[in-house]
């Protein structure tokens, strides 16, 4: 519930945010910070999956009853995350250097100098972040998850609220990433304090463990290249449009992304807190048959809310884009749909990533995503050359169709039943044409013209979604979903 209160909050503040800090920052100033934020993400890539690794090995070591390999898998982690740290700060020092080459085609020379301050800020964030991931990840590894997740919501209050109380005041770009890392660090101490309060925590170093760091290594690498994938879709798109285009049209792909990550988070909650569950599954050596079982129930929860938003967005996307964020990103609308539809049956079968992680088969798909990455980027420069904006979504588009059909036979190879999974998810394309056909029908009777109307159309449509759900395609598992709570509310109010 905090997950969905924390997305519901993060959906509404980028809606109400976006559009102010779009009218405060200006287009251009707008694309540098994102540009900034799009380079800061490139330098979380040194995570070199070490996130998963902390999950997946400390919660092997506790099953285990192993509390000296805890003691000491922490502190090897602590280590590799300070080195590491240090390293992703060296090297965004070096892209500041070098803005002036890199960037000298699509930032004017008043931008470079603005832009090279930002990426020194947010080297210093990133070198200091690193060592602090560690206790994210335990608190992960241990499922404490309403405590990680009222963190989440606490930040996804204060970020938003900070860069507008920052902006409003007449604060520079500058002065807000300052501000804002200051923040995340003050949260950030809170999680060690738990930690170490709450959770008992030892750091202790008995051994490095280099045997432990190979069988390590051996796992996250792979994660690190599916992140080095998703980083090369998302990213760099941003940073070929900042090099050969314009801080103009990173504003308007970014914008697209806003509505992209929205999508995502709203259709990816539930796959989080499965990592660990199915570790311990695998571990006990659990049927692949119960395994698709739980790839199945996520899979549809997840494609009854995807259907929803990729539908409504489908509908009224364009329209809502306009009032928005402005008659200068009516693009953005085609840009964050074309995504949006080639990561559907992704996003849907994202658990299977998990499975694959859990299983230690997770390889295949990491190489996979990187060729297909490569090519993706490849032709990516041309047609961002040739059609500007549009040219890096119809790329992105290319390379997530030939992921999702390749892993989709390989989901079948290492044991799970993809027959019985599209039996089961194929029922719930009825509903999702329902929506289509009442969403059209809609717009030829009511003309879209506001935010209100907007608001009223996507009530309708969900309304009349969710009982067509409820009565005909929800199993009772679903349907207990929704009632449990509601009937727990209604024995308190009595």
């Amino acid at each position: 519930m905090l997950t969905y209160l924390s997305t519901f909050i993060n959906l509404i503040t980028g809606i109400i945010i976006t559009p102010i800090t779009l009218r405060l920052f200006g287009q251009a100033e707008y694309g540098l910070y994102s540009l900034a934020m799009s380079i800061m993400g490139m330098l979380f890539l040194f995570d070199f999956g070490f996130s998963n690794a902390i999950v997946k090995y400390v919660t092997q070591f506790k099953e285990q009853n192993k509390e000296k390999e805890q003691h000491n898998i922490n502190a090897m982690f602590l280590i590799l995350y300070s080195i590491i740290g240090i390293i992703a700060f060296l090297c965004g020092l070096m892209v500041s250097i070098g803005a002036d080459f890199i960037f000298s085609n699509g930032l004017t020379p008043d931008e470079l100098s603005r832009f090279k301050i930002m990426l020194l800020i947010v080297s210093i964030n990133i070198g200091i972040s690193f060592p602090l991931k560690l206790f994210s990840g335990i608190i992960i590894a241990h499922e404490k998850f309403i405590f990680s997740k009222f963190l989440t919501v606490i930040r996804t209050i204060l970020n938003p609220l900070t860069t507008v109380l920052v902006l409003t005041l007449g604060y520079s770009s500058i002065d807000l990433l300052i501000i804002i890392s200051i923040l995340n660090f003050l949260l950030s101490l809170v999680d060690i304090f738990f930690c170490f309060m709450k959770l008992k925590m030892k750091i202790k170093l008995y051994k490095f463990d280099f045997t432990l760091l190979k069988e390590i290594s051996s796992y996250s690498i792979w994660i690190f290249v599916a992140s080095l994938v998703d980083m090369i879709y998302s990213r760099t798109d941003l940073f070929i449009l900042g090099a050969l285009v314009n801080s103009g049209a990173v504003a308007v792909y970014n914008v697209a992304e806003v509505i992209n990550s929205i999508f995502t988070k709203l259709t990816m909650v539930l796959s989080g807190f499965f990592l660990p569950k199915l570790v311990r599954m695998v571990s006990s050596n659990v049927s692949n048959y119960e395994i698709t079982n739980i790839f199945i129930k996520v899979s549809r929860i997840q494609f009854m809310l995807a259907a929803l938003v990729v539908t409504g967005f489908a509908l009224v996307g364009y329209e809502f884009m306009l009032i928005w964020a402005g008659n200068d990103y009516g693009m953005a609308y085609w840009v964050a749909l074309l995504v949006i539809l080639s990561r559907f049956i992704p996003v849907i079968q994202v658990l299977a990533t998990s499975i694959l992680q859990a299983k230690n088969l997770h390889a295949f798909q990491s190489k996979l995503y990187l060729i297909v990455a490569i090519l993706n980027l490849i032709i990516s420069i041309p047609l961002a050359i040739m059609y500007g904006v549009i040219g890096v979504a119809i790329g992105t588009v290319i390379g997530k169709t030939i992921n999702t059909i390749i892993m989709n036979i390989y989901f079948t190879r290492v044991g799970l039943d993809m027959r019985r999974y599209y039996i089961e998810l194929s029922k719930l394309f009825i509903p999702m044409t329902f929506i289509i056909i009442l969403g059209i029908i809609l717009k030829t009777i009511y003309e879209i013209t506001s935010i209100v109307d907007i608001v009223l159309f996507a009530f309708v449509l969900t309304t009349a979604y969710g009982m067509f759900l409820f009565r005909f395609f929800m199993n009772d598992f679903e349907r207990n979903i929704v009632l449990k709570p509601m009937k727990k509310v209604l024995k308190q109010a009595s």
